[in-house]
């Protein structure tokens, strides 16, 4: 008796790997990671109560070096290593 089970995620999987998509699709797949991090920084930046906005200047603080560094080494393993470094100290400081 077989117990196989296919979720979504496995037919997704199993579809991509067998079509062959467009250039178009390719250079749209691309923006996809961009737009994950935009969306996670932005959602640290900006605070949100029932009445007002405003923006967590720690955040922003943090994300100066950590963004330059970022373009500089081109590597995510150490831009994330800074941003963690950065975080702390920005709220061991200031906090």
């Amino acid at each position: 008796m077989c117990h196989c089970h296919i979720d979504s995620k496995d037919t997704a999987f199993y579809f991509c790997q067998k079509s062959d998509p467009s250039e178009l699709v390719m250079k749209w797949l691309t923006f996809i990671p961009i737009c994950i991090f935009t969306a996670l920084v932005v959602d640290s930046i900006i605070i949100q109560d029932a009445s007002q906005f405003a923006i967590d200047w720690l955040v922003v603080i943090a994300i100066v070096p950590t963004l330059a560094i970022a373009l500089w080494t081109k590597s995510l393993a150490i831009t994330v290593v800074v941003g963690v470094f950065c975080m702390a100290t920005t709220r061991f400081i200031f906090l």
